[in-house]
Formats: C-alpha cells, structure tokens, sequence
C-alpha cells in the first residue's frame, strides 16, 4: 500500500493555486486544493493511527491497511466536534490525559471539521464560487491543524486515536 504523505497533498494545493497563467484561476483548481487540503489533514490522522497500532513498519499489511481504512469522515468530524470542546462528555474523560485534551489538540480538531466542510462544499456545491484567497486561507489551515497536531504530546495523539477508532460505549 503506498500510504500518502500529507505534505504532498499541500504540494498538490499549493501547485494547483499557484498563478501560472497570469489570469485568474480555474474553479476546479481551487475546488481541488480546498479538497487537498482537507485530505492532508485527513491522511495525518489515518497514518497515525495505522502507524501507532500497527506500526510504520508494516505498511504494506492488510493489517495496516484494516486501520488505515478504518476511520471514517463522519466519524472523525463527529468526534473533533466533541474533542474540539473544553470538557468531553464523563464516557470519554477516563482515557484522555488529565485535564482533557490540550488547546493545541483542541484547534487540531476544530480546524478538521472546519476543512470537512470546507471539502463537502468545494467538492459538491456547483452553486458556490470559491474565491483564490479562500482557498489559499483553507491550505494554510491544514498546514496549521497539522503542526497543532505534532505539538500535541503523544498521550494525547494516543487518546485521541484510540478513542476516535474505539469510541466508549
């Protein structure tokens, strides 16, 4: 399985919103950076937590590939809607670190469900026009969520990854 590498889908965006023409860009170039860039962070997630359960080293498994395809979109921004709020509801509060997640795990989520939507109407509202600073805004955004993410500390990434793939019950 070639596991893709969130900094080539920000490659990929910032190429499709570079001004190679001199003319304005096209609507599907800006469409598909937007949907990039939420891929980028998305892709962060999924390699994580195939990597923290399976390990980087057997990329090439079904095993791997179970987790890596395991996390599903709703399901992901379901949970950072909950997991961007100060306080998680009691089910979730015992296997996160004390004091719950960190702001910087916090904005992580935010900025993901913020990209989702941002992905769902650049991917299929024909009605909306997007602008080339907007997309751009939206890039800089996954760049952003991705470094909130690596300085989150690794019981963090543990909880969070552990309870987005098994939430409590």
């Amino acid at each position: 399985m070639a596991v893709l590498d969130p900094q080539h889908l920000l490659d990929q965006a910032d190429a499709l919103l570079s001004d190679r023409t001199g003319g304005p860009r096209r609507q599907v170039d800006l469409r598909r950076a937007i949907s990039a860039a939420y891929y980028s962070v998305f892709h962060t997630i999924t390699r994580a937590a195939a990597d923290r359960i399976v390990g980087s080293a057997e990329r090439s498994t079904p095993r791997y590939t179970l987790v890596y395809r395991g996390i599903d979109h709703r399901a992901l921004n379901s949970f950072c809607v909950m997991a961007s709020r100060p306080k998680l509801p009691p089910k979730y509060q015992d296997c996160c670190p004390e004091g719950g997640f960190s702001d910087d795990l916090r904005l992580f989520c935010r900025s993901v469900s913020n990209l989702q939507q941002q992905r769902n109407t650049a991917d299929y509202d024909p009605g909306q026009t997007i602008e080339a600073s907007n997309a751009t805004a939206w890039v800089v955004l996954a760049r952003t969520a991705i470094r909130h993410w690596a300085s989150a500390s690794a019981e963090e990434q543990e909880a969070f990854l552990l309870l987005l793939l098994f939430p409590p019950r």
